[in-house]
């Protein structure tokens, strides 16, 4: 734990998480998996300091959930990231993201 303070956890998540809310979905469904494992580790691998770990793992991984989550695919992933939204700790990293995703340019748009 004297490894991993609280502060550099929760940067580290936010990082992730504003990658999950990516366009392209290959960078989503690392970050995602990378996500899950994190969260899901168990004993001494178990991720420290977590923020709001218990409402994230529900919003991400909520025990209902029949398969894993594919998430590259923008149908799965977007939903679970605007709960995700409503988390304090990850607001901002959320919101980021997804202006980032939307807001890209195209080429078309520059050659415009």
């Amino acid at each position: 734990e004297a490894l991993l303070p609280p502060a550099l956890v929760s940067r580290l998540l936010c990082t992730i998480v504003k990658q999950i809310c990516e366009k392209l979905d290959n960078v989503r469904n690392s970050a995602g998996g990378i996500l899950e494992r994190l969260l899901t580790a168990a004993g001494p691998m178990a991720l420290p300091h977590v923020p709001m770990r218990d409402e994230l793992m529900a919003a991400l991984l909520p025990s209902e959930a029949t398969e894993p989550t594919n998430w590259a695919l923008a149908r799965e992933t977007f939903p679970k990231m605007v709960k995700v939204m409503t988390l304090a700790p990850y607001h901002e990293a959320v919101v980021s993201g997804l202006v980032l995703s939307v807001g890209g340019l195209t080429e078309a748009v520059v050659k415009s």
